[in-house]
C-alpha cells in the first residue's frame, strides 16, 4: 500500500512540520488518493460485515441511537473521503480522517458495553502507519476518554476500569508494534532505493567505462594481451602485437620476436616464455627480458601478470609487457657517468680531508678556529661517505640500507645548526630554536643528518637578509615531530605538491638566482620514509616555507 504521510523522524530538517507529518511529495497525488481510500474502505467493509452479522444474530443492537448515528457517520466520513481531491486539500486534513473515525467509532461504542470497541483497531493501525508517535498518543487518549465518559455516564461497575484499561493497553501494543513496523519499512524502503539509485549509477558507469576502455586499449604503449589457460591469446592490443610482430588476422600463430634471457645470450625455452607462464597463473612482477625482433634490434621488456576473474568454462590471465629498452640504456650511461664523478670527487675530498687532519694536529690553533676546521673535517666526511655510498650507487642516497640504533635526534639536530650558523650571521638572519628535551628515537644519524642538513639549506639559501628561521619540536608517546619554518621567497601553492619531484624547483627559487639540483626535498622525504615517519611542506609567496618532518618514536626494545 503506498504511504500517504510520513513521520517527524523523516522530515527533521523541515520545522514546519513537527507536529503533523507531511505528505510525502514523491508519491503521486493518485497514489495518495488511492492509499486513503483503501484505509477508509477497509473500516466501512468490516462495518458493513457487523451489521450483516448483527442483522441476523443480534437485531436488538439497531435499536441503539448512538450505534446507528456512528454507523451512519462512518458512511459519511468514508464518503467524503472518496468523493474529496486529497491533492489539493492542505496536510492537515489526512489527520482529520481517522480522527474522525476514531470519534465515530466512539459513538458507536457508546451505551453498546463496548462490544464494538476493537474498531478503534482500523484508525489505530492507520494512524500508528503514516503518523508520527505523538499523533498516535493523541488517537490512544481521545479513545480512552470516551470509554471513560461512556462508564461514567452509564454508572459501570469497577470492573468496567479493568475492560477499558486493558483495551487501552491492547490498543496501545498494536499502534506501537504497527508504529515500529511502518518505521521499519519506511527505512528499508528508502535503503532500497538508495542500493537501487547507487546500482544504476555503477551500473551506467561501468558501460561508460567499458566503452571508454575499449578506445583507450589499443592508444596504450603498454603492450596488453589476454592469456587463457591454455596458452591462446584471447585478445591483444596493437602495441602487443607490434612488439611481437605477430600476424593480426591469427594472434596464436608463432611470434616473429624471440625472447632470450639476456642480450645475444640463450633464448627462452617454451615453459619459461612469458605467455606460457601467463596462461599456467604464474603471477609476475615487473621481471626483465630480452626480445630481438625480426629487424634486428634488441628490446629489454619489464613482464608482469595480473590474474582476471574466471569467467564460466574459462580462466584467464592478463599479460603486460612494456619496452624498456631506452629506460635500460640511459640507466647503463647514468651508472657510468656518475662512477665517474664518484671518482673524480673522491680525490678532492680526500686532500681536503687530509689537510684538516694536519691543521688539527696544531697545538696553536685558537678553541673557535679548531671548531670551525673540524666542521670542515666532519662535513667532508659526510660528503665522502655519501659519494662512495650513494652516487656510485647511482641511486642519489635514497635507497641505501638504513642502519637504525638509539639516536638522540636533538644532538644531531644541534649539529646541523651548527654548522650553518656561519652562513646565516653575515647576512643577520635570526634563529629561533624551541626544541624538547627528549628527541630519541630508532634510526640511522648519518641519514638524519642528511635530512636536516637538505631542509637548512633550503631555509637559509632562500631566507632573504634579516630574515628568520625557526626551528621548533614535539616529543609525544608515539611521534617526533620537527618544524623548520623561514620567513623566505614561499612557493606558489600549484607548485607545492612537486617539491618533492626529482630537479623541481620553483619559479622564484629559479628567479633568485640561489644554485640548487632540486633534488634535495626527494632525498629528504625517501630517508623519512625509511624511518617510518611523513613530511609535509606548506608555503606561501614572500611570506616563507614550513617544513614539517614526523618519525615514528621506536625504542630499540619496541623494534625487536
Amino acid at each position: 500500500m503506498s504511504e500517504p504521510v510520513r513521520s517527524v523522524a523523516q522530515t527533521e530538517a523541515r520545522p514546519t512540520n513537527a507536529r503533523l507529518t507531511s505528505v510525502t511529495t514523491a508519491v503521486p497525488s493518485r497514489s495518495r488518493s488511492r492509499s486513503i481510500w483503501l484505509w477508509q474502505l477497509s473500516l466501512a467493509g468490516g462495518v458493513v460485515t457487523i451489521m450483516i452479522i448483527g442483522a441476523v444474530l443480534m437485531p436488538s443492537m439497531f435499536a441503539s441511537p448512538f450505534f446507528v448515528t456512528g454507523i451512519l457517520s462512518i458512511f459519511a466520513i468514508t464518503v467524503a473521503t472518496l468523493s474529496l481531491p486529497w491533492h489539493r486539500l492542505p496536510l492537515l486534513a489526512v489527520v482529520v480522517i481517522p480522527l474522525a473515525d476514531a470519534m465515530a467509532i466512539g459513538v458507536v461504542v457508546f451505551d453498546n458495553d463496548s462490544r464494538f470497541a476493537y474498531l478503534w483497531v482500523f484508525p489505530i493501525a492507520w494512524v500508528a502507519t503514516h503518523f508520527s508517535l505523538r499523533w498516535l498518543l493523541a488517537t490512544l487518549g481521545m479513545i480512552t476518554v470516551f470509554m471513560a465518559i461512556d462508564a461514567t455516564l452509564e454508572n459501570a461497575p469497577p470492573t468496567s476500569v479493568q475492560r477499558i484499561v486493558v483495551i487501552t493497553i491492547s490498543l496501545g501494543f498494536l499502534g506501537l508494534a504497527t508504529f515500529n513496523g511502518a518505521q521499519h519499512a519506511r527505512a528499508l524502503r528508502r535503503l532500497l532505493r538508495r542500493h537501487s539509485a547507487r546500482l544504476q549509477t555503477t551500473l551506467d558507469r561501468a558501460h561508460r567505462q567499458a566503452h571508454r576502455t575499449t578506445q583507450m586499449f589499443n592508444s596504450l604503449d603498454v603492450g596488453i594481451a589476454r592469456i587463457d589457460g591454455s596458452g591462446e591469446i584471447v585478445k591483444a592490443n596493437d602495441a602487443f602485437i607490434e612488439l611481437y610482430a605477430l600476424d593480426r588476422n591469427d594472434l596464436n600463430l608463432p611470434a616473429r620476436s624471440i625472447e632470450y634471457y639476456t642480450e645475444r645470450g640463450r633464448p627462452l625455452p617454451a615453459h619459461d616464455q612469458p605467455r606460457t607462464r601467463a596462461a599456467r597463473g604464474d603471477l609476475l612482477d615487473d621481471e626483465q627480458v630480452w626480445l630481438y625482433d625480426p629487424d634486428g634490434t634488441w628490446h629489454i621488456i619489464s613482464v608482469s601478470t595480473r590474474p582476471l576473474p574466471a569467467s564460466p568454462g574459462r580462466s584467464s590471465t592478463l599479460l603486460l609487457v612494456q619496452d624498456v629498452s631506452e629506460i635500460h640504456r640511459a640507466e647503463v650511461e647514468r651508472r657510468a657517468i656518475l662512477a665517474a664523478v664518484s671518482h673524480e670527487l673522491r680525490n678532492p675530498l680526500q686532500v681536503v680531508l687530509g689537510h684538516t687532519e694536519i691543521l688539527l694536529e696544531r697545538d696553536d690553533l685558537a678553541p673557535r678556529v679548531r671548531a670551525q676546521i673540524a666542521n670542515i673535517d666532519a662535513a667532508g666526511e659526510r660528503m665522502l661517505r655519501m659519494v662512495g655510498e650513494n652516487l656510485a650507487d647511482a641511486r642519489a642516497s635514497t635507497h641505501a640500507s638504513v642502519e637504525k640504533t638509539q639516536v638522540d635526534v636533538r644532538r644531531v639536530l644541534e649539529a646541523s645548526i651548527e654548522s650553518f650558523l656561519p652562513a646565516m650571521k653575515p647576512a643577520g638572519m635570526t634563529l629561533e630554536l624551541n626544541l624538547v628535551e627528549d628527541m630519541d628515537c630508532l634510526g640511522d644519524a648519518f641519514r638524519l643528518r642528511q635530512v636536516f642538513d637538505n631542509v637548512l639549506n633550503n631555509a637559509v639559501k632562500y631566507t632573504r637578509a634579516d630574515g628568520k628561521v625557526t626551528i621548533s619540536s614535539r616529543s609525544g608517546a608515539e611521534q617526533l615531530s620537527i618544524r623548520f619554518a623561514d620567513s623566505g621567497i614561499g612557493m606558489e601553492a600549484d607548485e607545492v605538491p612537486h617539491i618533492f619531484d626529482q630537479y623541481f624547483r620553483g619559479h622564484a627559487a629559479r628567479e633568485s638566482g640561489a644554485t640548487g639540483t632540486g633534488i634535495g626535498m626527494g632525498i629528504v622525504r625517501e630517508i623519512v620514509e625509511d624511518h617510518g615517519g611523513t613530511v609535509t611542506v606548506t608555503s606561501e609567496p614572500g611570506i616563507g616555507t614550513t617544513v614539517t618532518v614526523t618519525l615514528a618514536r621506536r625504542t630499540a626494545n619496541q623494534e625487536e
